[in-house]
This record gives structure tokens, sequence and C-alpha cells, in this order.
């Protein structure tokens, strides 16, 4: 009867422990790989901004003021940085919402004027726009659970 009594705590231990791991593991993703996969991208697509301005300055010309160039570069900076505050969650706060004006700001300029049509491209940019304006939500996410003053 002890011996049986035995292999179910063993059992109930064992479980309790893979439960344990489970949650370790599923913290590890939503937390630390969630705010490094978000952020990774941002940060590719900035330095491709920064060293690829002059191909992607013609997306701007008209539709800002001044060199295309110039915007290309600076939302690249922004990218980049917002990309690092949240990968070093230094800053993050302010990196986020910086990131999620840029992405609010391509879905004004740039997709929406450019959705309306009845082309292929039309339904390029509308796909753009949704997509962009949900990594901005997902950057105002981040941004409310990184708020200076909340415990983390």
């Amino acid at each position: 009867m002890e011996i049986s009594h035995l292999n179910l705590l063993s059992n109930e231990e064992s479980a309790c422990n893979s439960l344990a791991d489970l949650n370790l593991i599923v913290n590890l993703l939503t937390t630390h790989i969630a705010r490094i996969l978000f952020a990774f991208p941002f940060l590719a697509f900035g330095i491709l901004h920064l060293f690829r301005a002059a191909d992607m300055s013609a997306m701007v010309e008209g539709k800002m003021p001044g060199d295309g160039k110039i915007w290309i570069y600076l939302t690249g900076i922004v990218m980049v940085i917002s990309a690092l505050t949240i990968i070093t969650k230094k800053f993050d706060y302010w990196g986020s919402l910086a990131l999620a004006f840029v992405l609010l700001l391509y879905v004004a300029v740039l997709h929406a004027p450019e959705a309306a049509g009845d082309s292929a491209m039309s339904a390029i940019s509308m796909s753009n726009a949704l997509k962009d304006l949900g990594l901005a939500g997902g950057a105002l996410i981040y941004a409310g659970t990184a708020r200076p003053g909340l415990t983390k």
C-alpha cells in the first residue's frame, strides 16, 4: 500500500514539475522571445531604410514635403532606435510610441491613399495599410505594458 502511495506522489510531483516547466516556457515565449520577435523586423527594416534610401525615396516623393530620402532616413532611424529600445527594455515606452506613430504615418500617407482604387496595387496597398495598422496596435499595446511607473 505504501509503495503505490509513493508512486502516486511521484507522479503528482512529476506532473507539477512538468506544469512548472511548461509555465516557465510559456512565460519565456510570451515575454522575452515575443519582445524580440516583435522588434527584430523593425530593426532589419530600419537598417534597410538607412542603406537603401535612394531606392525607397520614390515612394515618398510628392506625398511628404522635401526630399524623400530625408523621410526614409528619418523613419529608418526611428525604427532602429525603437527596435533597440524594445529589445533592451530601456526607454521602451517611448520607443514603442514612436514606432506606432511611424506606422500610423505609413498608413495615412503611403497606404490609405493608394488603397482607394480598383487595381491590383490598390489591393496590395490595402493589405499593407491593414498590416501596418495592426502592427501600430501591437506597438501601442506594448507601450501600455511598458508605461513608466508600471511594475514589470
